[in-house]
């Protein structure tokens, strides 16, 4: 479920858990962990191996959070959606390749180190 801009709303929790429009963090232990979804009309799983570390710097940026600790699937030559050098200021700004979507494979974990200091 999408409600503003600035906030998405967890359909299972009614919480809210991110501060972005397109990109969201789910069933991790807050804001900053958990696997990626993009907005697509709905939300969409993005498959592992979507992101490299600059990409995960890029959405731990946007997320409001600090740099990535953990990145599941970062050293997979395959399946890299997001082509980020690491100055866009939002996931959906960097380049990308085919959407690669996995309604039921594994998705992309990341955890970034924790919320930043605004």
């Amino acid at each position: 479920m999408k409600t503003s801009l600035s906030q998405t709303l967890c359909p299972e929790c009614d919480e809210v858990l991110s501060v972005s429009d397109s990109v969201r963090l789910v069933g991790g232990s807050g804001l900053c962990s958990g696997s990626l979804q993009i907005w697509d009309q709905s939300w969409i799983s993005v498959c592992e191996g979507a992101l490299d570390l600059r990409g995960a710097e890029v959405l731990c940026r946007e997320l409001g959070c600090n740099a990535p600790s953990v990145l599941q699937g970062e050293l997979s030559p395959l399946g890299q959606t997001f082509h980020c050098e690491g100055h866009e200021s939002a996931l959906m700004d960097c380049p990308r390749s085919r959407p690669k979507t996995c309604p039921s494979g594994p998705s992309e974990d990341v955890i970034c180190s924790g919320e930043g200091r605004g």
